[in-house]
């Protein structure tokens, strides 16, 4: 199923890359954006219309990924048992601090959730 986006969509979001590239960020018009910020995008999946959605890292620890992916699936940190990041081989591989500080700045991923059989959890993975 592949959702097709409208073509104000597709403008607004080139628009914005094109902002990125530039180095500058839609907050930098409102004066809330921090440059020295580290951050990552994440792309949460929705099956009715492609959403794609920014969060910023304050830290770069597995910690504060968790709490931003928790904040786009509306759920709390404790309901999520791992992360992991999924290779181009299709190897998942379990995210760690030191995976999270190596993230280069403004990486993006595609966000997937698996229900853990093991716990009432999900399993996050970050393609």
């Amino acid at each position: 199923h592949s959702a097709v986006a409208a073509p104000s969509q597709v403008l607004a979001f080139l628009k914005a890359l094109l902002q990125l590239l530039r180095g500058r960020s839609p907050e930098d018009e409102q004066g809330g954006f921090d440059p020295d910020l580290r951050r990552a995008e994440v792309k949460p999946p929705n099956q009715e219309v492609e959403m794609f959605t920014t969060r910023y890292l304050e830290e770069r620890t597995l910690t504060d990924l968790s709490e931003k992916v928790a904040m786009l699936f509306n759920i709390a940190p404790q309901q999520i048992t791992h992360i992991y990041r999924q290779k181009s081989t299709g190897i998942h591989i379990l995210v760690s601090d030191q995976m999270v500080q190596n993230f280069r700045e403004e990486t993006s991923f595609i966000i997937s959730s698996v229900r853990d059989e093991n716990t009432e959890g999900l399993n996050i993975v970050l393609k």
